[in-house]
């Protein structure tokens, strides 16, 4: 499971200042920061479930997902990119200096 929000909506990814360094912005952090969870997310599942017949994307049900019960959402196109999302993961991994075997 993985926690991520209507911020992410306003996420982008910025490659050339992931952590921010060079211009701090808090809700810019925070939506780039939820859209890499899903970003994350959606790449461990294709490296993990190739047929892609898991998972989904839950939020509010009520008026813009911001309130009422959990119910299935659909998650931007941005989320969904998949270049973005392998880049994401290498980035990741030559930051962190841990690589993942799937």
């Amino acid at each position: 499971m993985t926690v991520s929000s209507n911020g992410h909506k306003a996420g982008q990814i910025h490659f050339d200042d992931l952590n921010f360094r060079r211009r701090y912005r808090r809700m810019g952090a925070y939506g780039q920061s939820k859209l890499a969870n899903l970003l994350f997310t959606y790449e461990l599942q294709r490296r993990t479930d190739p047929a892609g017949g898991g998972g989904g994307h839950y939020g509010h049900g009520g008026v813009l997902e911001l309130t009422g019960a959990p119910v299935r959402v659909q998650s931007n196109g941005r989320s969904h990119d998949v270049e973005v999302q392998r880049r994401l993961w290498a980035e990741s991994e030559t930051l962190t200096g841990v690589g993942y075997p799937v």
